[in-house]
């Protein structure tokens, strides 16, 4: 909602450059961050809305 494009980043390597809408992906946020979430667009301004599960 914040960001026009992102840099993820695992051990001072790039994993993921682009658009949130391509690369706020479930998988993206279980391998890199450790975290069990669930990814959807939100109704409100059709952005990446993330709900995390634990």
């Amino acid at each position: 909602m914040f960001c026009d494009r992102l840099i993820i980043m695992q051990k001072g390597r790039i994993v993921a450059f682009g658009v949130p809408e391509e690369i706020l992906t479930q998988d993206l946020l279980r391998d890199v961050f450790c975290v069990d979430a669930r990814v959807e667009t939100s109704p409100h301004h059709a952005r990446p809305h993330i709900h995390y599960l634990r």
